[in-house]
């Protein structure tokens, strides 16, 4: 069962069933969807999947027999969030400048608005 293409998994599984690596988008995505984020399934998929390239690559299709209808629908979202995402070098805000402005203001709202009340880790 283990030496096959699929190997523990089924045809089409989707990849919300597939066991990924503990890098910090795992990390993230488990955090958020085990404190019940309001944030759409698409969100959470992209923020899971945003450094898996090989999934995007052109040409590569070592996983694609694992995608869900609903991820292969997801493919170019994710293809343009990796691309807005890539490292880049931006100089760190000054916090304690940051701290009562209205951006600050901004962020705490969003969070207060996808992730309400106190994370449990």
């Amino acid at each position: 069962m283990l030496n096959t293409l699929l190997g523990i998994y089924k045809p089409r599984c989707g990849l919300q069933h597939v066991f990924m690596s503990w890098g910090a988008p795992e990390f993230l995505y488990l955090v958020l969807s085990l404190n019940l984020t309001r944030l759409p399934p698409e969100a959470l998929f992209l923020l899971r999947n945003q450094k898996f390239l090989t999934l995007t690559k052109t040409g590569s299709s070592g996983y694609h027999h694992l995608l869900s209808p609903e991820d292969e629908a997801l493919l170019p979202l994710l293809k343009d969030f990796q691309r807005i995402i890539m490292y880049r070098r931006v100089p760190i805000p000054d916090h304690a400048r940051l701290k009562d402005s209205d951006l600050h203001r901004y962020y705490e709202g969003l969070i207060e608005k996808y992730v309400p009340g106190v994370l449990l880790w």
